[in-house]
């Protein structure tokens, strides 16, 4: 469910490069924005799952006059997330690769503009097939992968493509070798469905919490990472293009930057006792 969920979210991917390729930029920024407001509106108006527990039930005129408390209320419940210590792990785990995730996403087309000339239009097709690469793995390989190496092992698949892909890309030496490796894009996500049904099944065992509360406080902390993590690793980008090292930048720095908090995300996830991801099953 979590993996069609994710696969449908990749709608903005496919249709605002398109708009990129085709009509002016302003366009595909116009588009991403209309479709960034409808999801954010849809989840928190009209999904009363998604509620703080005080406001389930509520319609969802209550949802948006209320939104100063539900504001508050999820805070609160990521509060009651962290009281389980191997809980706190993973979610640690999670926002590591959520901040490499979107800083090394919001960083890319100026990577690629300064080390490889790019515009909108020779972007657009990265864009494109990451998005699809990311569908077919959320569609098709996600459930036989899980049969194969369970809940722990998506994520440990996760954050070892977390390591690989953007050192990989770091070191690409043209742009047609970045799309090229973003072909495998796709695998560096299995942990977000993975992560939303470990949540929903150990909320049940902690006092307080439901699946829904719980993804509605996940969703607290995605928002605030997700938003510092294009401007972390663009100041990144900016420091290595200012900064030579031995007479040469190194623009490639955010992405080693990237692997290497992976390769911490990898040593927590290890630390977690393995009966944790079937607790609440």
């Amino acid at each position: 469910m979590y993996g069609r969920l994710n696969a449908a979210t990749n709608i903005e991917g496919i249709i605002v490069p398109l708009a990129a390729m085709v009509a002016h930029d302003r366009s595909a920024v116009l588009v991403l924005a209309v479709i960034r407001v409808a999801a954010l509106l849809t989840v928190v108006c009209f999904v009363a799952e998604s509620r703080p527990a005080s406001l389930i039930g509520g319609s969802a005129r209550s949802a948006v006059s209320d939104g100063k408390h539900a504001f508050f209320e999820r805070w609160k419940n990521v509060r009651i997330l962290f009281t389980d210590r191997s809980l706190r792990r993973l979610i640690t785990v999670g926002l590591l690769g959520l901040l490499t995730g979107t800083g090394l996403g919001g960083t890319s087309f100026l990577y690629c503009k300064d080390k490889f000339g790019a515009n909108m239009q020779t972007f657009a097709p990265l864009v494109t097939v990451s998005t699809v690469s990311n569908g077919l793995v959320q569609l098709f390989l996600l459930k036989p992968l899980q049969d194969k190496v369970g809940l722990r092992g998506l994520f440990m698949v996760a954050v070892i493509f977390g390591v690989c892909m953007p050192a990989a890309v770091g070191a690409a030496p043209t742009l047609n070798w970045m799309i090229a490796i973003n072909v495998f894009s796709g695998l560096g996500n299995v942990g977000l469905p993975a992560f939303q049904a470990v949540l929903s099944n150990v909320s049940e065992t902690i006092p307080g919490l439901s699946p829904g509360v719980a993804l509605g406080a996940l969703q607290a902390m995605s928002s605030v990472v997700s938003l510092l993590g294009p401007p972390v690793y663009q100041a990144m980008l900016a420091f290595a293009l200012r900064t030579p090292i031995a007479g040469e930048t190194h623009p490639g720095l955010p992405f080693f930057v990237g692997a290497a908090l992976n390769l911490v995300a990898m040593a927590i996830l290890c630390s977690i006792p393995r009966d944790f991801f079937s607790r609440g099953l």
